[in-house]
């Protein structure tokens, strides 16, 4: 839900386990009320796993998602369920380069988050050159994002409209470039 759906609160925990100097286990965890109906049977449990592996100018990481609830406002009160997953490659090339790939799924089999049951397939790729002066940082980043959506009323917003009912005509595929300058600073 993008509002904030009653006032109670959620509870949430993160441990991290650092084995060696370069692997770091990451394990995050909430649980509570996101519906009007506030009772226990209807809250959600979401789980996030990272494993990440850092050795010179290279990062790996992997990131698995899951997450469920019971549906207060259906009137069966079904379990709904979400599942997801990312690999994550970063390379420190040469002086302030650096570039990334990063591959991933997220399967709503209910349609609890986005509204249609469907599978969702990326892979983003980004350039970025990093500039640092004594307190400041700007990372300058151009990002590439191509989504694939499989499944009965999944998609995206494709700019036009179906007639005759004016409803948002969908496309199984979108592509995103992005530019983006990231500035930071010390006083």
């Amino acid at each position: 839900y993008l509002s904030q759906i009653n006032d109670q609160p959620r509870y949430g925990t993160q441990l991290a386990w650092k084995p060696t100097s370069r692997l770091t286990v990451t394990q995050n965890i909430l649980a509570g009320p996101e519906q009007a109906n506030t009772g226990l049977q209807f809250w959600r449990f979401f789980s996030d796993s990272i494993v990440e592996w850092k050795h010179d100018r290279l990062t790996l990481a992997l990131a698995y998602d899951i997450g469920t609830e019971e549906a207060a406002e259906q009137s069966a009160h079904p379990r709904t369920f979400w599942t997801g997953g990312a690999l994550y490659a970063h390379w420190k090339l040469v002086g302030p380069w650096s570039v990334a790939v990063r591959p991933e799924f997220y399967w709503y089999r209910n349609g609890r988050l986005t509204g249609s049951d469907q599978l969702i397939k990326a892979i983003t790729t980004p350039a970025e050159y990093r500039l640092l002066r004594q307190t400041q940082e700007a990372v300058l980043r151009l990002e590439y994002r191509y989504d694939e959506s499989t499944g009965p009323g999944g998609g995206f917003f494709s700019g036009r409209t179906m007639a005759p009912t004016g409803l948002p005509s969908l496309t199984p595929g979108q592509q995103l470039l992005l530019f983006s300058v990231i500035w930071s600073f010390d006083s």
